[in-house]
């Protein structure tokens, strides 16, 4: 199963519509601020490895 980013670089639209409804019950949660999208930038990139 083709992950977002592959079917955005592919321009494969329908790839990328079938992608988004299998996601749709997802909820994020937001809206967010700039803030607050930064703080979660920046917590996932200190993910220890």
């Amino acid at each position: 199963m083709p992950c977002l980013e592959e079917a955005i670089q592919r321009g494969d639209e329908r790839e990328f519509d079938a992608l988004m409804r299998r996601l749709r019950h997802i909820l994020s949660g937001g809206p967010y601020t700039q803030d607050e999208m930064n703080k979660r930038s920046l917590a996932s990139e200190e993910k220890p490895s």
